[in-house]
């Protein structure tokens, strides 16, 4: 009995394969740690890398990807979704955007990214029988089947980077979209002037007038051992949140312009910044007891 041994095919090599092509990355240096690549981690999938600055914007929808499931997994633990802006919702779907210093944007596959999620549909993709349903059927709903599914994530991927390019403004990051109630056409057409409404709103929140507190309120929460986890089994250096500055923005006005000059600035957390309620136990008169209300009808004698 002849013994085949038939040769394992071999992924094709990580680009960054040194240290030194870290360096001048801008954010991604600040946040991710230097990565010391081993010889026998240097060929890996490569589905399973960060996105740098020197990697080339999407220019096509095939192309766009998402982030990694167990960051959103993780995102619905924390429940910080809730606590997250949303930049749009329409009949087609609800959106938030998480820019590029979120710890759910600092492992997105594609710049820009886009996750896709289905949320509640609604039978018959909102269209009214009079004949009763057909048990026989094992779902009503579209998204329950696959092939609607992947209808809808075409559609408006498609919807979504027509916009994207049309605004120079566009900001990289991750785009988090969660479909629901009505289904749309196959073209997506009808979903072009929602993308850009949800794009427009993204530009809005990441100006340097607004405050981006949150984005530093919510790498915070996260616990660094899980996201350690993450990274080491994705081939991903650590990433050091804690380290990171509190980005705020102040703004100056030019009088002779007329037109206010955003200037975006580091500043450190500081416990001087902490706004604290007064004390109403501690609010005393004169005689150095508590103060108490007057009753009221009370008639003084003469």
């Amino acid at each position: 009995m002849f013994k085949i041994s038939i040769p394992l095919r071999r992924l094709p090599q990580f680009r960054c394969n040194s240290t030194s092509a870290f360096k001048g990355n801008g954010l991604v240096d600040e946040i991710f740690c230097k990565a010391t690549i081993t010889p026998k981690d240097r060929y890996i999938d490569p589905g399973n890398r960060w996105m740098t600055d020197i990697d080339p914007m999407v220019t096509d929808h095939k192309k766009l990807k998402g982030t990694k499931a167990d960051v959103v997994q993780l995102l619905y633990e924390t429940g910080l979704l809730k606590a997250t802006p949303r930049v749009h919702a329409c009949k087609y779907f609800r959106a938030w955007f998480f820019p590029t210093s979120h710890f759910v944007s600092l492992f997105r596959k594609s710049k820009p990214a886009i996750h896709i999620g289905t949320g509640p549909v609604e039978p018959y993709n909102g269209v009214k029988f009079d004949a009763k349903d057909d048990f026989n059927v094992r779902s009503h709903v579209p998204t329950d089947y696959a092939v609607y599914r992947t209808q809808i994530k075409r559609s408006v991927k498609r919807a979504f980077m027509v916009q994207f390019l049309a605004n120079t403004e566009s900001p990289d990051g991750l785009y988090f979209i969660q479909t629901l109630n009505v289904m749309p056409s196959k073209s997506g057409s009808e979903l072009e002037p929602e993308m850009q409404k949800m794009i427009n709103s993204s530009i809005r929140l990441t100006r340097p007038d607004q405050n981006l507190d949150w984005i530093a309120k919510a790498n915070s929460r996260v616990k660094e051992n899980k996201l350690d986890r993450i990274c080491i089994q994705n081939h991903f250096p650590k990433v050091q949140l804690s380290s990171l500055p509190i980005l705020s923005s102040s703004v100056s006005i030019d009088r002779s312009n007329n037109k206010a000059q955003y200037k975006t600035t580091y500043k450190p957390k500081s416990k001087s910044n902490i706004k604290t309620k007064p004390n109403k136990s501690a609010i005393v008169n004169s005689d150095h007891t508590k103060s108490k209300p007057k009753a009221s009808g009370v008639v003084s004698k003469i």
